[in-house]
């Protein structure tokens, strides 16, 4: 298989990144702009994950999915909220 090695610089942080893609028809912004979504993506399911004390999703459509986030999401809200009105004094 045939790679394409592609060098990016980040103009906010100035970091260097670089990558390899299969694509050789699309520019290198457009490369480095799929791989940046694809990082925040990675980290959204991350932090979902972590903080809503997701293991594993019970299903693989889009509804499923979003249902069991937003169910997580609101116990969690809910939790905290208890948690912040009956919280002890000491």
């Amino acid at each position: 298989m045939r790679l394409r090695r592609i060098g990016y610089r980040d103009a906010e942080t100035g970091k260097h990144y670089v990558f390899l893609s299969n694509n050789f028809s699309l520019a290198v912004i457009t490369i480095a702009q799929i791989y940046k979504a694809r990082w925040q993506i990675k980290l959204f399911f991350k932090r979902i994950k972590q903080n809503l004390k997701i293991k594993a999703f019970l299903g693989t459509p889009k509804n499923a999915v979003m249902t069991q986030i937003w169910i997580a999401v609101f116990v969690y809200l809910s939790a905290a909220r208890l948690y912040q009105v009956y919280q002890p004094d000491w």
